[in-house]
């Protein structure tokens, strides 16, 4: 059985001016993940972080995308943080070698930060809608990326970054929670995203289910009724017996 040959290199984070800790605990390798602890202390309440896991060869550094855990943006300082890294299926399973990784991270500041758009918002899909932010530029383009949890549903048109935009949502959408993941087209490290918001159903199940069981009513009752004229409705008419 193949297995990974990994040579890593853990750089600790480092934030001039800020009051944190960070540390490597303890590092686990399974068969197909490489799982990384680490404690980030930070003094400040309520201040968040930006922590990637780089791969580095010998003429590239990128950081790695099966990747799950404490990591990417909005990161929460904690004791005993963690990044799993789907090595087997990043590299291939066939992979065997040194590789080299690095642990970078920032506080978390986004360079655009929308208004009027609280949490967990419900929209519509095939609507189109005005979106508006502060951090403008107007030579800046902004890439919006449309995210159902951490799965890349599309790409939308270029966005001048001029501090609103109206933004079709497509019809293709399906229920659920979304969010857009927004960078800078001239700055990739400039990234932030939207807060949550929520895609329902056009019509939920029982509405859909009323006008059926209305109309069996309405026939049960039309082959029931008398010949005579008149009648008086005194209640709900009996289900009948099989």
């Amino acid at each position: 059985m193949k297995k990974y040959i990994l040579i890593l290199f853990i750089i600790s984070v480092s934030i001039k001016g800020y009051s944190q800790e960070f540390e490597i605990t303890t590092i686990e390798q399974t068969p197909e993940n490489l799982i990384v602890h680490y404690d980030l202390v930070d003094t400040t309440s309520n201040r968040f972080y930006t922590v990637y896991l780089y791969l580095l060869t010998d003429s590239t550094i990128a950081p790695v995308k099966e990747v799950t855990g404490d990591v990417g943006l909005e990161t929460k300082p904690g004791i005993n943080n963690k990044i799993s890294w789907n090595a087997k299926k990043e590299l291939g399973p066939d992979f065997i070698g040194s590789i080299q990784l690095e642990v970078r991270g920032k506080v978390y500041v986004p360079f655009i930060e929308f208004e009027g758009f609280p949490e967990n918002k419900e929209l519509k899909r095939g609507k189109t809608y005005e979106f508006a932010w502060t951090g403008k530029s107007s030579s800046n383009i902004l890439d919006f990326k449309l995210y159902r949890g951490d799965e890349l549903k599309a790409v939308l048109p270029e966005v001048a970054n001029t501090g609103d935009a109206k933004i079709h949502l497509p019809s293709s959408m399906k229920p659920g929670k979304y969010r857009f993941f927004i960078t800078d087209s001239r700055n990739k490290d400039q990234e932030v995203h939207s807060p949550i918001f929520i895609i329902k159903p056009r019509l939920p199940w029982p509405i859909k289910a009323v006008p059926l069981l209305g109309a069996g009513a309405a026939g049960y009752f039309l082959l029931n009724q008398d010949t005579d004229d008149s009648f008086d409705v005194e209640g709900p008419p009996d289900v009948p017996s099989n």
